[in-house]
C-alpha cells in the first residue's frame, strides 16, 4: 500500500480505541493477544508504581497501529515497550517509525527497551534500522520431550547518549603501527 506519512495521525490511546487494538491483536498476534479487559486498567487506573503510555496511528479514520509502553515511576529514565504493532496492510509505510518516535529517549541517559522473538527477523531488522541495538539474548527453553516450552527472544535497547568525539572514537581502536 502506498500512503503519505503526512496523512497518518498519531495520538494518545483513548477508551474507544481499545476494541480496535483488540481486533488488530487477533489478526497479528492470536497466541498472545491483548484484550480490552487487560488494557482497561493500564490506561484508566492511577498507579504510584508504573505509568503506562500508549499511542495509536490513524489513517483515514482507521486505527492501523499502536504502541504501548510503561516506565517504573521510581526509575523514570527507563521505559519498556510492551507492544508496537502495525496492521499488516500498512507495514513498510512509516507507521511503525512514527509510533516508535513517541517513545524515543529525549534526555541523555534515558533508555527504551523492547523484546523481539528470536525468529522475528523483520522486526529485528526494523528495530535495528531505528537505532536499537541487541543488549540481551534469551534462548528458547525446551521441555523433556524436546518441545518448545518458552520461546527465545532478544532485548533491543535505544539510549540517548552524548555524541562521541573523534578523540574518543579513535581511542576505542588501539594503534598497532609502532
Amino acid at each position: 500500500m502506498n500512503i503519505d506519512k503526512r496523512d497518518i495521525v498519531i495520538r494518545r490511546i483513548e477508551n474507544i480505541d481499545l476494541k480496535h487494538i483488540e481486533c488488530i491483536e487477533a489478526d497479528v498476534n492470536p497466541e498472545d493477544q491483548l484484550i480490552v479487559e487487560e488494557m482497561n486498567p493500564m490506561f484508566n487506573a492511577a498507579s504510584d508504581i508504573v505509568e503506562y503510555n500508549g499511542h495509536v496511528a490513524e489513517y483515514g479514520g482507521l486505527v492501523v497501529g499502536y504502541i504501548i509502553s510503561f516506565k517504573i515511576v521510581a526509575i523514570s529514565s527507563i521505559s519498556a515497550v510492551i507492544r508496537c504493532v502495525v496492521d499488516e496492510d500498512y507495514r513498510r509505510c512509516g507507521v511503525g517509525s512514527l509510533l516508535l518516535d513517541t517513545v524515543d529517549p529525549q534526555t541523555e541517559g534515558h533508555k527504551v527497551s523492547i523484546e523481539c522473538k528470536e525468529d522475528n527477523y523483520g522486526s529485528m531488522k526494523f528495530l535495528k534500522s531505528a537505532g536499537y541495538v541487541v543488549t540481551q539474548c534469551n534462548e528458547s527453553e525446551y521441555d523433556e520431550d524436546g518441545e518448545v516450552d518458552f520461546d527465545g527472544y532478544f532485548v533491543l535497547t535505544k539510549e540517548k547518549r552524548e555524541p562521541m568525539t573523534l578523540k574518543n572514537r579513535l581511542a576505542m581502536y588501539p594503534y598497532y603501527g609502532e
